[in-house]
């Protein structure tokens, strides 16, 4: 009697850890799917930002080799130059951060590359804030058509030409002779706004360049 005993409580012992183990199965696998669920989404993630710092260096660089191939100068020892089709196209596709940080940082440093040193930092503020407005009005718009792009870039192009006028006039101590610029800035920015506009329309139609200014204009919810 007591061997049968031992037996039952045997079978009962194995049968309870048989059940738990059953019943344990599901919820590790649903914790692996969960776990591999996250780094996915980890990883995601990480190549996005790789993606667009690529994107943000490869504008940065575009917006500075546009403003070094063509120099005009200036009454005021600036220059006239193409670099305002970048600008343009920086804030349309990459957004407030990034176009303003490639607008910003590419301009200023073709400014120090160029030996027009008291120039760099105004250039950086200017375009760096032309940008990130121009960007902050063209994702405020419901439609990502010609009407709403060419109001945000000229928006942006404003404050390009009031911005360099302020600089040039307050900071620098031109005077008068900087507002003899407003009318060269001013062409300036409708060559950018009309070269800016092209290429925008022109690259949004690459697939890759489509999802990259998609997540990074997209508001934040």
């Amino acid at each position: 009697e007591i061997a049968s005993c031992l037996v039952g409580s045997e079978m009962c012992i194995r049968d309870s850890i048989s059940a738990f183990f059953v019943e344990l199965n599901p919820c590790i696998f649903w914790s692996d799917v969960v776990f591999l669920s996250q780094h996915q989404e980890k990883r995601i993630l990480m190549n996005q930002k790789l993606r667009n710092l690529v994107y943000t260096a490869m504008l940065m660089a575009l917006c500075c080799v546009a403003t070094l191939v063509i120099k005009i100068p200036t009454v005021t020892g600036g220059y006239l130059n193409a670099g305002d089709i970048v600008v343009v196209l920086a804030a349309l596709l990459a957004g407030p951060l990034y176009g303003g940080v490639a607008a910003g940082f590419g301009s200023g440093l073709a400014d120090v590359v160029s030996g027009y040193m008291s120039y760099a930092p105004g250039t950086l503020v200017v375009k760096g804030c032309a940008a990130v407005v121009a960007a902050l009005i063209f994702r405020a718009c419901r439609k990502k058509n010609f009407g709403f792009a060419l109001l945000s870039a000229i928006c942006g192009e404003i404050i390009i030409v009031l911005g360099y006028f302020v600089f040039e006039d307050f900071i620098l101590g031109y005077g008068l002779a900087a507002a003899g610029e407003i009318p060269g800035n001013a062409c300036q920015a409708a060559v950018g706004v009309a070269g800016g506009l092209a290429l925008y329309f022109a690259l949004s139609k690459v697939p890759q360049i489509r999802e990259f200014a998609e997540s990074v204009s997209a508001k934040k919810k």
